[in-house]
């Protein structure tokens, strides 16, 4: 069975249960979601891309509710001009390529709830970010190197959303890593700190942040 074949059947058990409601299509390793409408992934629903996927402009602007889980092993590009990509305050994307070089990228900014990078290709940058990009939950970082390149990452959205950094390798480069923090303290070392940085010539220079006290107020 190729790709091809795959995504129509993966797509086409979704529009009949009901659990997709929008309008996606697939060429050679690629998918769309043609952005006519909205998209609703239900919670425990896996899609799974062998490639890169898109979320495009339209008449409308169709976000994706995402309640589930995206795997992706290629690119994932953002060009819908709504507010964010996704709609809801769930699901995760995973982005788990085996190649050089997935990108984040399109005309708008992304904002992800969970995150998951995890490409395994020998050769770093593993992840390259082409635009500013959000994630509001979880940043779970597997495997991968990823190349900023003058952008920002932020995780979390407030000091009372501050989203959390759940940390097993890799690092950031080249740009810019933003953090939100609360105003509970926690020591040196704690993973709710952690920057990790690196440089293009595979330094891991990671920065903790910690402090002994509770702060009257959060932010960056």
């Amino acid at each position: 069975m190729n790709v091809n074949q795959k995504i129509k059947i993966i797509l086409s058990i979704l529009f009949f249960t009901g659990i997709v409601s929008s309008v996606f299509s697939q060429s050679a390793m690629l998918a769309y979601n043609d952005g006519i409408a909205n998209t609703y992934l239900s919670s425990g629903v896996f899609i799974t891309v062998q490639g890169g996927f898109t979320s495009q402009h339209h008449t409308v602007d169709g976000q994706i509710n995402n309640q589930g889980t995206i795997n992706v092993s290629g690119d994932f590009i953002n060009n819908n001009t709504a507010s964010e990509t996704f709609s809801s305050n769930a699901g995760l994307v995973n982005l788990n390529g085996t190649t050089a070089g997935e990108v984040i990228n399109g005309t708008f900014t992304p904002g992800f709830y969970d995150l998951t990078l995890n490409n395994t290709f020998g050769t770093s940058p593993q992840f390259t970010l082409g635009i500013n990009s959000t994630v509001k939950d979880i940043l779970t970082m597997n495997s991968g190197n990823i190349n900023l390149s003058s952008n920002t990452l932020t995780l979390g959205t407030t000091a009372v959303s501050p989203g959390t950094l759940a940390y097993t390798t890799g690092m950031l480069y080249g740009g810019t890593f933003t953090r939100w923090f609360n105003t509970t303290s926690f020591s040196i070392a704690n993973v709710s700190g952690l920057f990790p940085m690196g440089t293009s010539i595979l330094d891991y220079r990671p920065l903790w942040l910690a402090y002994s006290a509770n702060l009257s107020t959060g932010g960056t």
